[in-house]
């Protein structure tokens, strides 16, 4: 549920608004059916602020959020997954992604689970307008308990020739973790020049349910808003976060 801080105000839309409404129904222990408004799995970042390593999201992130519609990333459709211990695949059967009048998407996805520090998950999507179909690899290892590293790689039609991230996230101690992330976007459009960012992140848990987060991020970006999304164009940001969990 996203709730707008600023209701009647300008630019301000709805009080509130759904982000995901959906059923899960497990046919069986392999099988199972997700039907409604839910999130789009295929992208390393999570969407929301506890589940997320950094303070912004990454370049690949922002692809994918602004090629769904929908707030938050998300699809609405049908979804059908099998999985094993080691495997789980699905395929999906949505409304366009950009809502492009009676034309539907198809969402086929596989994470495959290597070993026990080890998932690569890839998967497609195809829409009518925008970028077209998208591509998206993506790994995540934990070689220690103290550290997670993470990969991806995007490619569309159109738009978006190359999308690369890599970050890594270190445990210092039960209190203080950091992470670093490096993301870089080529593109297929006239005109456009690569964009990339740099960020560093440190979270600091006060408690079970509150924590600190600080990031410093340094974006190069010399494109119009049209192509590039950074969102916030070339320069040095920094911010300061506090999350409380109830």
């Amino acid at each position: 549920f996203d709730a707008d801080l600023n209701p009647g105000g300008v630019g301000a839309g709805d009080s509130g608004r759904l982000e995901q409404a959906l059923l899960f129904w497990k046919i069986n222990q392999q099988i199972g059916l997700k039907v409604g408004v839910f999130n789009n799995d295929l992208t390393f970042e999570a969407e929301d602020s506890p589940d997320m390593y950094q303070i912004t999201h990454g370049q690949l992130y922002d692809i994918w959020n602004g090629q769904t519609d929908l707030d938050g990333n998300n699809i609405t459709g049908v979804e059908l997954s099998y999985s094993t211990d080691q495997f789980t695949g699905s395929i999906g059967f949505l409304n366009d992604l950009n809502s492009v009048a009676e034309e539907n998407s198809i969402k086929v996805s596989a994470l495959i689970r290597a070993t026990s520090t080890l998932e690569i998950r890839a998967g497609l999507i195809t829409q009518d307008a925008s970028a077209e179909n998208i591509i998206d690899v993506g790994l995540k290892m934990n070689p220690s308990q103290k550290l997670i590293i993470g990969a991806e790689i995007l490619t569309a039609d159109e738009i978006f020739d190359l999308g690369l991230m890599i970050m890594a996230n270190y445990k210092i101690n039960d209190d203080v973790a950091i992470t670093g992330r490096f993301d870089q976007v080529s593109y297929n459009a006239a005109g456009a020049d690569d964009t990339s960012s740099f960020t560093i992140a440190a979270l600091y848990t006060v408690d079970s349910n509150m924590f600190i987060n600080g990031e410093l991020r340094v974006n190069k970006d010399d494109n119009t808003p049209v192509f590039s999304p950074i969102g916030e164009g070339d320069g040095t940001t920094a911010r300061l976060e506090f999350l409380a969990k109830f």
